[in-house]
């Protein structure tokens, strides 16, 4: 019987701590089953290498896209254990964007059936990325979005936070270096992603990122005032659902494999949905390093990435 850890984060979602116990019923038929809870004294990343150390099979992330990121970093490059995602937080980003089903069953379901798929991550302000990196809008919209509004509202509060800041802010200089290029501009939003679902139309200027072409998808958003912002954002939602580029004057994009972003001062960067310092900062992609256990048939949302 193969082994499988989960790692638990109680802090994520609703009724978090009356779900463990249900998590575990419903792997214990097909696997011994180990437990870790996050908590204070012990962050997602050091529980996921300790469980590894002890000797697994299939690592579980339960928990939000930062504990699934986290978990992640230690599965990079190795073709020995497979990671599992149960999405337990409010975006969920990392599941919809592979198909994997965000109800707690349904998601399980997905583990137990067993299919393998490999796929790009990358580094970011030296730590592994599995999403995005942000700077701007998104960043801020994540950090002054209150538990309360995430609450309420769910992923619609970030909405609500970007529009009030999009409104009321200027752009910043930015500066970003590519193998091939420089560009110099003013931008409200800087989104570097690996993956990403269209509800985060901000990061799929390029349109749709896929989840194994070694490519990075790069968007520039620039607004000014309350009517640009609404225009824009309807603008980057009606394309993202519709899985085509953007294709307006105040948004630039493209791919590359690797980027480095600078910004005349200092400004917060998000990292898979955590703040890790400031800017400058650099992403590389590293190709199809990451086995995750996703659908059988990936949904229309989710990169066709091969079987291994």
């Amino acid at each position: 019987m193969q082994r499988l850890a989960i790692i638990h984060n109680p802090g994520a979602g609703s009724q978090a701590n009356e779900e463990l116990d249900a998590i575990v019923a419903l792997f214990a038929p097909h696997f011994t089953v180990t437990t870790h809870e996050v908590s204070a004294e012990r962050d997602p990343v050091s529980l996921a290498e300790a469980a590894l150390a002890s000797g697994v099979d299939v690592l579980v992330a339960s928990g939000g896209d930062g504990t699934v990121s986290a978990a992640a970093s230690v599965l990079v490059g190795r073709d020995d254990v497979t990671l599992g995602v149960i999405p337990r937080g409010t975006g969920n980003s990392i599941a919809k964007s592979l198909g994997i089903p965000v109800g707690r069953d349904q998601a399980c379901a997905v583990i137990i059936a067993g299919h393998t798929r490999t796929i790009d991550t990358a580094t970011a302000a030296g730590r592994t990325m599995v999403l995005m990196a942000c700077v701007g809008l998104h960043a801020n919209a994540i950090t002054e979005t209150s538990d309360e509004a995430k609450a309420i509202f769910g992923k619609l509060a970030y909405a609500f936070t970007g529009l009030t800041l999009g409104a009321t802010s200027a752009p910043f200089e930015i500066f970003l270096g590519t193998d091939d290029a420089a560009i110099r501009c003013e931008a409200s939003a800087v989104t570097v992603a690996n993956l990403a679902p269209a509800t985060t139309f901000l990061a799929r200027g390029p349109g749709e990122p896929q989840a194994d072409d070694g490519q990075l998808a790069v968007t520039l958003v620039a607004v000014a005032g309350l009517a640009d912002t609404l225009l824009t954002g309807m603008h980057l939602v009606t394309r993202a659902l519709a899985g085509l580029p953007a294709d307006r004057d105040n948004v630039a994009h493209f791919r590359t494999s690797r980027v480095r972003v600078q910004t005349s001062e200092p400004m917060p960067v998000m990292v898979d949905g955590e703040q890790v310092g400031t800017t400058p900062f650099e992403v590389v992609c590293v190709p199809k390093s990451l086995r995750v256990l996703v659908p059988d048939v990936p949904d229309a949302g989710a990169a066709p990435i091969p079987q291994t």
